[in-house]
């Protein structure tokens, strides 16, 4: 079985305020596809929490994602406040050769977009 690693980690979207964190890894899943395990680095504030004085923490976490690879999209979900902080998935990408462009786009419930990238290179 060929491992398949990840070739270009990060990106950010240029009007975003800090840069998108995770990291994305990819795997042979047999018979030519490819999956793509990933983890977004995100406190996924659900609106009910206080902080140290008391006041409430507003709601902020990833609502809609959608998964793309070369500009075809693979994957679209949405999620609501109830998924945890620096929230984990797992897709299966189908078949995907060698430099094929992984974007993993995401948007928060405040409307901030942001996206994490990934070359696929098989080693």
């Amino acid at each position: 079985m060929k491992k398949i690693i990840l070739a270009l980690a990060l990106a950010a979207v240029a009007s975003s305020a800090s840069a998108a964190t995770g990291k994305m890894r990819f795997s042979d899943a047999g018979d030519g596809f490819v999956q793509m395990k990933g983890v977004i680095s995100h406190g996924m504030e659900n609106g009910m929490g206080k902080d140290k004085a008391g006041a409430p923490i507003p709601a902020k976490y990833i609502s809609h994602v959608t998964i793309s690879v070369d500009g075809k999209v693979v994957s679209e979900q949405f999620w609501s406040g109830g998924v945890s902080k620096n929230p984990y998935l797992s897709v299966n990408l189908g078949p995907v050769k060698p430099g094929a462009k992984v974007r993993l786009d995401y948007t928060e419930n405040t409307g901030k977009k942001d996206f994490l990238e990934a070359v696929v290179e098989i080693k």
